[in-house]
């Protein structure tokens, strides 16, 4: 007796595509900001920008990398400038009402593109804002 056997092989789940965006030079205001020694930022609801600013000069860059857990967006807000950068932001654009959660973090330049959030390190605690 001949059995056949039919294997159904499912698509790989997709990665999420990391949302990556060096900041430029912008000035605004924040309510909530997270800093540590070697960096901060923050996120400004209106409009809907992050900041970040690159205070050490250590050779390692600053940047926020962010989430959006409700429509599974995911990114990075890259201070490239060094630490005579100031304040660098970039703006995005979620739906109103929703979370958005945030940390600052460090990534070294020599090791790593910095493209993905995994390449950056020494994290701040994350902070959930609604937009």
């Amino acid at each position: 007796m001949l059995t056949l056997l039919t294997l159904v092989f499912a698509a790989p789940a997709q990665a999420a595509t990391v949302e990556y965006n060096v900041a430029v030079s912008n000035d605004i205001s924040c309510s909530i900001v997270l800093q540590k020694s070697w960096g901060s930022g923050c996120y400004r609801q209106n409009g809907d920008y992050f900041w970040v600013t690159d205070d050490s000069k250590d050779g390692y860059t600053t940047g926020v990398i962010w989430r959006h857990p409700s429509s599974g967006r995911e990114g990075i807000c890259h201070h490239k400038a060094g630490a005579a950068g100031g304040v660098r932001t970039c703006n995005k654009d979620f739906p109103e009402n929703t979370k958005i959660r945030w940390r600052i973090a460090r990534c070294n330049t020599d090791a790593y593109t910095c493209k993905h959030p995994g390449h950056w390190r020494t994290t701040s605690g994350v902070i959930e804002e609604t937009t």
